[in-house]
């Protein structure tokens, strides 16, 4: 018993002091990079990003926010509907805490060949392959920085 709780004890303590992966995402390269606590780059995912350049300005601007975030919760959305249609968030939403915006997340899509464009309304779309791997490399609280784009 004394084993037991004094093993417990030590990974709650050595979770504590354990460095998460940050995820980076460029909206000019349309990438997402998983970096490690390191600076070392885990993996590396093309993405789609918000329609219209900069930083997001008002509700439906289809602007990406830029800035340092984090991860606010990771929901299953095979079964989320979007005007009607089935499956468009892919199996994955990994919601951000976007102060000031509802709504915002990385998630999977029904429409692959969308990856590697600008035309989300603010979110970033990857492949549900992708976004698959990706959830097993942030938790709640996983910091993610949105770089500026070029406009």
């Amino acid at each position: 018993m004394k084993k037991c709780v004094l093993l417990l004890v030590f990974l709650l303590v050595a979770n504590c002091f354990s460095a998460q992966n940050t995820i980076v995402i460029s909206k000019r390269a349309l990438k997402v990079y998983v970096i490690d606590a390191n600076a070392d780059t885990l993996k590396v995912f093309r993405c789609a990003c918000g329609k219209n350049y900069g930083n997001k300005r008002r509700v439906g601007d289809s602007r990406t926010p830029e800035g340092v975030f984090k991860v606010a919760s990771i929901e299953n959305s095979k079964y989320w509907r979007y005007k009607g249609r089935a499956n468009v968030y892919g199996p994955y939403f990994i919601r951000l805490n976007t102060p000031g915006w509802r709504g915002i997340g990385i998630h999977g899509t029904n429409a692959p060949s969308t990856i590697g464009r600008r035309c989300t309304k603010g979110c970033v779309r990857l492949k549900n392959s992708d976004i698959n791997q990706l959830v097993k490399y942030v938790d709640v609280g996983t910091e993610v920085r949105v770089l500026k784009d070029k406009k």
